[in-house]
């Protein structure tokens, strides 16, 4: 049986996370490239990433694969507290598919699937570090807007916040024929692995802006 796809576009898929999705992510990102040589950094964020692969803390975890069904990244999705907000993240997990402009690609599935399934949803969240600028770019390209700077206390990382209204989503995404969101069924969505909506977002998106 083919895998449930979530939303597509004209070069990739999301789709529903599988059983063997979650070791191949962790083959992938067992590679020191994966986060680069940087190895206090690789090591921390290597660790979290796997945790946040074991924890059932997501409203939505999605892997990206091209149209020929090859994987190469994931997305996962949590919702804000007491808010109409969604926030999400995403990683090409496999080095080989880096430069190829699908961060654009995955940005924008991403954010229609959010938006389509759910119209309480107003305002969507991603945050970018400063030093990737062509991520930042990417999302600034997407439609997101900077909206906050903030330097982390411990690491002196700077951090950037993006988020997209629903208002420019409809100006700027909705009527984007390119990218398709497939309904999902109740049944669909009781069997989705993390299904259960979060209740712990990232502590650096602010409850009211």
């Amino acid at each position: 049986m083919a895998a449930r796809i979530f939303v597509s576009t004209d070069t990739i898929n999301l789709r529903k996370v599988e059983e063997d999705d979650i070791r191949a992510v962790a083959k992938w990102i067992s590679k020191k490239r994966y986060f680069g040589d940087f190895q206090p950094q690789y090591y921390v964020e290597r660790t979290s990433f796997l945790g946040k692969l074991q924890r059932n803390k997501f409203s939505s975890f999605l892997i990206a694969e091209t149209k020929n069904n090859q994987s190469f990244g994931v997305v996962y999705i949590y919702q804000t507290p007491k808010t109409n907000a969604l926030s999400f993240d995403f990683r090409i997990t496999d080095p080989d598919f880096r430069g190829k402009s699908l961060g654009a690609e995955i940005v924008k599935a991403a954010t229609k699937h959010m938006f389509a399934q759910n119209r309480e949803v107003q305002r969507v969240f991603i945050e970018c570090d400063e030093k990737y600028a062509q991520m930042c770019r990417v999302l600034l390209k997407c439609g997101f807007e900077s909206y906050k700077r903030v330097m982390l206390s411990r690491s002196r990382e700077v951090k950037l916040h993006f988020r997209m209204t629903r208002e420019r989503f409809d100006e700027l995404i909705s009527a984007d024929k390119s990218i398709v969101v497939h309904q999902m069924t109740l049944q669909e969505l009781d069997e989705r692995p993390f299904s259960g909506l979060s209740r712990s977002p990232s502590d650096r998106i602010e409850q009211k802006l």
